[in-house]
Order: C-alpha cells, then structure tokens, then sequence
C-alpha cells in the first residue's frame, strides 16, 4: 500500500525547445505534468511509495500519462480513464522573464469530470499522506466534489493532509479560489503558498496574519515562499524554520519547483526530520528542477539527495 496518495489531473505540457513566439516553431516536445503528479514523481524518486488517483482520457496522451507515472514508480490502480480528452497546457517561452506563458485546454477535460467513487475509505487505511492542490478543486464541480471526499474519508483515520494553493486566475477569479480554499483549509495540516497568493486571495502582507482567530486556520502549518525564493514555515504562535534557497547556475524551466519543494517537504517529514531540515530538503528539490527542462525531469533520486547533502556530488 501506498504511504502517500497524490490526487489531482495529470495533464500533457506541450513544449517548444527553443524561445520565441509559439506560432512560430513547430520543434515541440510532449511532457508529462500536473501539479499533484509531479510532486508523486517526486516522492517516488525520493524513496516515498506514492499513488496517483485521478482521471485522464482513453486517447494516446492518456496512455503516455500513465505509462510515464507507472515507470517512475508511482502506482496507477486508481488513476482512471474517462471518456473525456485529456487535459492539455502549451508553454511559450517569449517575453522578458523566466516564466513562460501558459495555454490551458483542460476545460471538459477527463481530471475535471474525475469522480473518486463513494467506497474510498478501505483504499486509504495504510496511507500516510493525502495531497492536493487548488487546482484540482477549480477545474470541475466533480473533480472538486473528489477532493472533498477524499478529505473527508482521511481525517478520521489519522491521515495528514497537505494543500498546494496553486493559484491560477485563468482557470477562475481569485474570489473564487478564496471561497473555495476557504472551505479546505481547515482540513489540511499543510498549507503550502506564496506570499503573492497571500496577497492576492487574503490580502494578507504578513504571513503570521493567516492565523487570524476568525480564519479556522490554526491547526496548519503554513509554508510559505517569497519573491526571493526562501521558504518559511509557520504555525498560528511562531515562523517554524526558514530556508535559504539552493545556488542555482541557470535557470532553465521554473516550472515545476513548487511541487519539488512539496515533495521534498513532505517525504521529509514522512522522515520524522524537523522543520529546518525539511525546508532544505525541498528547497533543494526545487532548484534542481529549475535547472532542468520539463516540470519533474530534474527531481532527484535518493541517492542524489544523500551525495549533495554530504556535498560528495562530483561535476565534470
């Protein structure tokens, strides 16, 4: 059985291999992505057994998507398929930052019409650790639904339960994502955000002002990652830990880091390691990613993890 279930839409990234304007290239490569499933890659590449539950379509991306999951390790039984297409995402890589444009085709997509069944609760008695983004909850009323029972059935057992808000104004407006999220928080005992989603869904400047009395947000831990790429923990009494980012020679492709550092958080603390440590964990997750192409390609192996913690990680 699993220690970690992952829940969500895996999609395919559609990506160009050079910068420029999408209309003009046509030298493109698929990826598998998904926020929830990159960070179940990324547990399974450091040692976590890790399930993926979801829904992709009967078409050939579907089968690449499962055929990819599969490979990494990452057990499929209930990552289901639908007769809905896949979802898809176009990256374009022009403009002055590091960020690419983003294209969604996920909208009537087989993740967004994802229905987890009502008999769930025998499936989740050995797992550990539930994990889900924002995402999930604002592509469709079914795969929202999904979300919600699945949280529901993991509380009473004991499971934890983290939450990546992963806010995307494209898929809804961030009033909506507020109400939404507003409805899971309180489930969840890991919160992990941005301090520009701070901003934007709460108006909120100081992270310790999340655990306002009135917010029910107290039982979580907040891990919250600023401009500057350090990421801090927090319960509603204290800032935990903090986390100075990873040196990174070149960023390649920032897609992705968020989910690294999720999984590196949580198969540290699945490790029993305290906050600082776990914060390092993930932080070193995410830098590796960025200097890869793709969103999970660069996540690192276990055995990686143990070289550069003991800085015997030999380049040439």
């Amino acid at each position: 059985m699993p220690e970690v279930v992952a829940c969500g839409e895996a999609l395919i990234a559609v990506t160009p291999q050079v910068r420029g304007r999408l209309d003009e290239t046509m030298d493109i490569k698929l990826h598998v992505a998904g926020a929830e499933s990159n960070v179940a890659i990324g547990l399974s590449r450091l040692g976590v057994s890790t399930a993926f539950w979801g829904a992709v379509g009967t078409d050939p991306f579907g089968s690449i998507i499962r055929t990819r999951l599969a490979a990494e390790g990452v057990d499929v039984t209930h990552l289901l398929q639908r007769p809905e297409p896949t979802g898809l995402m176009f990256k374009e890589w022009y403009g002055l930052g590091e960020d690419p444009q983003v294209y969604y085709y996920r909208a009537g997509s087989a993740g967004s019409a994802w229905d987890c069944g009502a008999n769930i609760t025998n499936d989740l008695r050995e797992v550990r650790w539930i994990h889900c983004s924002g995402i999930t909850a604002m592509i469709g009323l079914a795969s929202r639904r999904s979300i919600q029972a699945i949280i529901m059935a993991a509380k009473p057992l004991g499971i934890a339960i983290s939450l990546d808000v992963n806010l995307r104004t494209k898929l809804a407006p961030a009033a909506e994502w507020r109400q939404v999220l507003d409805a899971l928080i309180p489930y969840s005992d890991v919160v992990f955000c941005t301090t520009r989603e701070l901003s934007q869904l709460w108006a909120i400047q100081d992270p310790m002002d999340w655990f306002a009395p009135e917010s029910k947000r107290e039982q979580s831990v907040l891990v919250a990652k600023d401009d500057a790429h350090q990421v801090s923990a927090y319960n509603a009494s204290d800032p935990i830990a903090r986390a100075h980012p990873w040196s990174v020679t070149k960023v390649v492709d920032p897609v992705g880091a968020g989910d690294g550092l999720a999984a590196g958080i949580i198969a540290a603390r699945l490790k029993e390691w305290e906050w600082r440590d776990a914060l390092r964990l993930g932080t070193l997750v995410g830098a590796l990613a960025v200097s890869h192409p793709g969103d999970f390609e660069g996540y690192p192996y276990w055995r990686e993890v143990e070289a550069l913690w003991e800085d015997r990680w030999i380049d040439r």
